[in-house]
């Protein structure tokens, strides 16, 4: 779960420095992707946990 969050939060920072240098495009690409990511590091947690 922790590092989920990390990496999710890593993520986050990698979009901000795109939508700096490259606009909005990049930005919600690499957030959408960030957030499935997360999506699918969550589903594996909780099969784990099962």
């Amino acid at each position: 779960m922790m590092l989920a969050v990390l990496i999710l939060a890593f993520l986050a920072f990698l979009g901000l420095v795109l939508f700096l240098s490259t606009g909005a495009a990049g930005w919600l690409t690499l957030l959408f992707g960030g957030a499935g990511v997360a999506l699918v590091l969550l589903l594996v947690d909780v099969v784990r946990k099962k």
